[in-house]
C-alpha cells in the first residue's frame, strides 16, 4: 500500500527547490570553470594555478554534495531510495573528478595549504611534492567511499530506508536496483517539476489497519460552541487556555475591532431570564475589572431546536440567542456552490447538443449487491440511507457512460434547492479524477473544496463533525496511479478517515 509521508513531502519539496536553485546552477559553474580555466585560457598561464583553482571548486562540490548525501542517509525514513541515488551519484562523480585532477597535477586535498596560501600573498604557486603514499592513500580513500555509497544504495530498504511505489513496481517485474537508473528518474522527476515519489508499504503488513477503526470523539459543547462563534466573525477571538471561566460557565473573549469583550454561554436549553442576568452581570464585572465594556453576549443552545426569543432587550449590550442549528447556518454560505450546481444543471449544454441535463435527465435504477431486486430506485435507495446513522459508505458502481456522475450532481441539485437555507445533510460534490489524496486528512480535502467557493474549511470541518454534511466523492476510478491494488486500498483508507467523525 502507497501513502506519502506530509512533513516528508514538504522536506522533500524544499531539496527539490535546492536542487533546482543550487546543485544544477553549481554543475554547469563547475564545468565553465573546467573549460575556461583548461581550455580557453592561455597556454601561457601556470598550470599549477589552474589545477589548483580546479580542484578547489571541486572540492567544495563534492564537500556540499557528501553533505546532502549523508543528511539523506541519516533521514533515510523520510526518503526514497531514488533521491540517495541521485545524490549518491552525483558524490561520485565529483570524487572521481577530483581524483583526476589530483592525480594529474599533484594537489592533493590534504596539500592544498601551501598552494593557496600562495595564491593569496599573490607569489608563484608551486606544486607540492607527492609521494607515493600520497597516491595510495587517495585511492584508498576513493575506494572507500564509493564503496560505502555503493553499500548503503543497494541495502537501502535494509537499513530502514523507504521503498517508493514505483521502486516496488520495479521489483514485482524483477529488476534489480540500478543507481544510475534511480539516479536519473529522481533527477527527471525534479526537472519537471513532478510530485515526490509516493512511500510503498507492504499490505500484509498494513492489512490489520487498512480501514481506520475507532470514532473521533467530537468536541464538548462548550468548546464548539466558541468554534462556532469564532468562525462566524473573524472579529472575535477567544483563547482556548485563558479564556474559560469556569465558576459561571463561559467564554469571555475580545472583539478586536470594539476592544470589548464578547461572552459565549454554551448552555443545553433555554435559560430563565435570572439565569441570563446573572451571566451578563458577570461579564459586566470582568468588563469593568479590565477597564473595558461587555459588547456583545452569545446564548448558545445546544438541544433547542426552533428559533427562540428573548423576554427582553439588554441594549446598550447586544445579547444574541443561536441554537447549533443556526450556528451552523451563521459560518457558512453554500450560495455560490448553489449557483454552480444549478447552472450545470440547468443552463450547460451538454456535449454537440442544445439540451441541458435538466432536459434529459432518467431517473435511475438499479441493483443492490445482495439483492435479486434489479429495479432498486438509485435516488429513494440514497435518501434512506441519509435517514441512517450508520457510519457506512455507499458506492454507486457502473461501466462507462452509465450515468453515474449525473445521478451524483443530480442528487446534489435536488438537496440543495429543497432547503431555502441549509440542509439537514448538505451535499459536497467532491471531484477527485486525476487526484492524489494520500497525503491529505480530511480537514485538508475539505479545504481544498471550499477554497474554490469562498468558503471556510475549518466551518466545512464543523458541519461534518456535527453530521450536516453529506460527501459525494466523484470519479473514484479515475485518481491517479488507481490501477495497482495495493494505491486503491490506500485511497479507501484515506476516504474512510471521513467515516471516524
Amino acid at each position: 500500500m502507497a501513502e506519502t509521508n506530509t512533513t516528508s513531502s514538504q522536506w522533500s519539496a524544499i531539496l527539490d527547490k535546492l536542487v533546482w536553485a543550487f546543485v544544477i546552477p553549481l554543475i554547469v559553474g563547475i564545468i565553465q570553470v573546467i573549460l575556461e580555466y583548461a581550455v580557453v585560457q592561455p597556454a601561457s598561464k601556470s598550470m599549477a594555478r589552474t589545477s589548483l583553482t580546479i580542484n578547489a571548486v571541486l572540492i567544495v562540490s563534492l564537500i556540499l554534495c557528501s553533505i546532502s548525501t549523508l543528511s539523506i542517509w541519516i533521514k533515510r525514513k523520510r526518503h526514497v531510495r531514488e533521491r540517495f541515488a541521485l545524490f549518491a551519484t552525483m558524490t561520485v562523480a565529483l570524487i572521481m573528478m577530483v581524483t583526476i585532477v589530483s592525480t594529474y597535477s599533484g594537489m592533493f586535498p590534504w596539500l592544498l595549504a601551501q598552494p593557496l596560501s600562495q595564491w593569496y600573498s599573490g607569489t608563484e604557486i608551486l606544486s607540492p611534492v607527492a609521494e607515493t603514499i600520497h597516491y595510495v592513500f587517495l585511492w584508498t580513500i576513493v575506494f572507500v567511499g564509493i564503496s560505502w555509497l555503493r553499500t548503503k544504495y543497494i541495502d537501502w530498504t535494509d537499513h530502514g530506508g523507504r521503498e517508493s511505489f514505483q521502486e516496488h513496481e520495479r521489483k514485482e517485474h524483477s529488476q534489480r536496483p540500478n543507481m544510475l537508473v534511480d539516479a536519473y528518474a529522481e533527477l527527471a522527476r525534479i526537472l519537471n517539476r513532478l510530485e515526490p515519489f509516493s512511500f510503498y508499504v507492504d499490505v500484509d503488513s498494513a492489512s490489520e489497519n487498512a480501514l481506520p477503526s475507532g470514532v473521533i470523539e467530537s468536541l464538548a459543547w462548550k468548546d464548539q460552541a466558541r468554534d462556532l462563534v469564532s468562525l462566524s466573525s473573524p472579529s472575535y477571538t477567544f483563547s482556548e487556555r485563558t479564556d474559560w471561566h469556569d465558576a459561571r460557565g463561559c467564554w469571555i473573549g475580545t472583539n478586536i475591532h470594539s476592544n470589548g469583550l464578547v461572552l459565549i454561554n454554551p448552555i443545553q436549553y433555554m435559560p430563565h431570564e435570572s439565569e441570563v442576568d446573572e451571566v451578563i452581570n458577570y461579564g459586566g464585572s470582568i468588563a469593568a475589572a479590565r477597564n473595558t465594556i461587555l459588547d456583545e453576549v452569545f446564548l448558545a443552545l445546544k438541544a433547542l431546536q426552533g428559533s427562540p426569543n428573548l423576554a427582553r432587550e439588554y441594549s446598550p449590550i447586544r445579547v444574541h440567542i443561536y441554537t447549533e442549528q443556526s450556528l451552523l447556518e451563521r459560518i457558512v454560505n453554500f450560495a455560490d456552490y448553489r449557483d454552480y450546481i444549478n447552472r450545470r444543471i440547468m443552463e450547460v449544454k451538454l456535449p454537440e447538443s442544445h439540451l441541458t441535463i435538466e432536459d434529459v435527465y432518467v431517473r435511475p435504477y438499479g441493483q443492490v449487491l445482495g439483492s435479486t431486486n434489479q429495479d432498486c430506485d438509485i435516488e429513494n435507495y440514497l435518501r434512506a440511507w441519509l435517514e441512517e446513522h450508520s457510519r457506512q459508505h455507499v458506492a454507486l458502481l457502473g461501466t462507462y457512460g452509465q450515468g453515474k456522475s449525473t445521478t451524483a450532481l443530480m442528487l446534489t441539485y435536488k438537496l440543495l434547492n429543497e432547503h431555502p437555507t441549509l440542509p439537514p445533510r448538505v451535499p459536497l460534490l467532491i471531484e477527485l479524477r486525476g487526484r492524489n489524496v494520500l497525503n491529505l486528512e480530511p480537514e485538508a480535502i475539505l479545504g481544498q473544496w471550499a477554497a474554490r467557493y469562498g468558503l471556510n474549511g475549518k466551518a466545512l470541518m464543523r458541519l461534518h463533525e456535527a453530521g450536516r454534511l453529506l460527501l459525494i466523492f466523484e470519479g473514484f476510478d479515475e485518481m491517479a496511479q488507481l490501477s495497482n491494488l495495493e494505491m486503491r486500498r490506500s485511497y479507501f483508507k484515506a476516504l474512510w478517515e471521513f467515516a471516524r467523525y
